[in-house]
């Protein structure tokens, strides 16, 4: 039994490789038979590699089919995985533009907009690989991490869940060790969406290069089933990455960019007192840990805390002598808003001029003109 587990991954790793490139394969074999003698050259070079070719054995002519497969597989599942993935976003992003347009100028291009929109925003959800049900067991697994180390739930919310989420598959190979059975679950469902969604693309390609008769009504079931096998993989991703964050949740993995930074706040001095003051020092434990972009999300959602809270991180950040990060909260903040000109005029350090960008000062420079 401990054998075939170990075995099982490796043959699924395998399968879908090695489908995919017998398909392309085949596909290339019909698109290209019509031309076959002109594929080489009329040279006496090209004559003995056919001459050559043509005496082949079948046991050596199958395993060197074989192995062009697999490695044409692994090639164009890349490919085809990459090229599905930005034209399904698209066209949901093409989706959502258009009904966002018709909402906010309220046209006839679109006749009922916000229908349109709403259906945008369930399709995204429905082809994310992650679920709901996913994000919030992240959310709530970070949530106990970060309370853990003593940070305050209302600070705690503040860091992004994407970061948890887009690492989530790395966290994969904890499971097989504290949770075998519940790995071989993942991994089965893992490498059953791969296959779905390796096999799909080369099928409808050879539905479309196969010299059949009704072929508009084949390639049309055809194409129809590819969309289902590419729903049931959505389905069965969405399916694994649920049993990652439960796993996350319920403590049999931990995800290292959220038990590192809590680690970092742990360890930060001085300890924070308040909760504006423990927003500050997952700033700081951030641009410490390099997760820059984290940290912009954070000061961009500290921004919309009142005034005493603002006021509080931007005490700590003073008092720790993190005068780079001090410069940059208080800079995103708004002097003409009545709530962050009151938490701005609690900092004691003079601060320098705020730079303005060129992007900045052309935008300054339209809001002037239609004034």
């Amino acid at each position: 039994m401990g054998l075939l587990t170990s075995l099982l991954p490796g043959l699924r790793d395998f399968r879908t490789p090695m489908s995919a490139g017998l398909l392309w394969l085949a596909s290339l074999v019909l698109l290209l038979a019509p031309v076959r003698n002109k594929l080489l050259t009329d040279t006496e070079q090209a004559k003995a590699i056919s001459d050559l070719a043509a005496s082949w054995p079948t046991p050596v002519v199958v395993p060197a089919a074989l192995a062009i497969a697999y490695v044409l597989g692994s090639v164009m599942i890349v490919l085809s995985s990459s090229l599905m993935r930005v034209v399904g976003q698209r066209i949901l992003n093409a989706t959502s533009r258009l009904a966002s347009y018709g909402v906010n100028n309220r046209t006839g291009v679109v006749r009922n907009p916000k229908a349109l929109f709403r259906t945008a925003q369930r399709l995204s959800r429905a082809w994310s690989p992650i679920s709901l049900t996913a994000r919030g067991f992240i959310f709530d697994a970070q949530l106990n991490s970060f309370i853990k180390v003593g940070v305050p739930g209302i600070s705690a919310i503040t860091y992004p869940v994407e970061p948890a989420l887009s690492t989530l598959g790395h966290s994969a190979a904890q499971l097989a060790i504290t949770a075998p059975a519940l790995y071989q679950e993942y991994d089965r469902l893992r490498s059953e969406a791969e296959f779905r969604l390796g096999c799909a693309p080369p099928l409808a390609f050879l539905a479309t290069v196969a010299p059949l008769n009704y072929k508009p009504w084949i390639i049309t079931a055809v194409v129809t089933g590819c969309l289902v096998l590419i729903l049931q993989a959505v389905t069965q991703t969405q399916s694994a990455n649920d049993i990652l964050a439960n796993s996350a949740y319920l403590g049999h993995i931990s995800i290292q960019t959220v038990e590192g930074l809590a680690e970092a706040i742990k360890q930060m001095t001085p300890v924070p007192n308040t909760e504006g003051g423990w927003i500050a020092a997952i700033i700081v434990a951030m641009e410490r840990r390099a997760q820059y972009e984290e940290k912009d999300a954070v000061i961009a959602e500290l921004k919309e805390f009142n005034p005493v809270t603002l006021s509080e991180a931007l005490r700590y950040l003073d008092f720790a002598d993190e005068h780079t990060l001090l410069v940059q909260l208080a800079h995103s903040l708004d002097p003409e808003n009545p709530e962050h000109a009151e938490a701005l005029s609690t900092v004691d350090r003079k601060l320098p001029p705020r730079q303005v960008g060129p992007v900045e000062q052309e935008e300054l420079e339209l809001d002037q003109d239609r004034v």
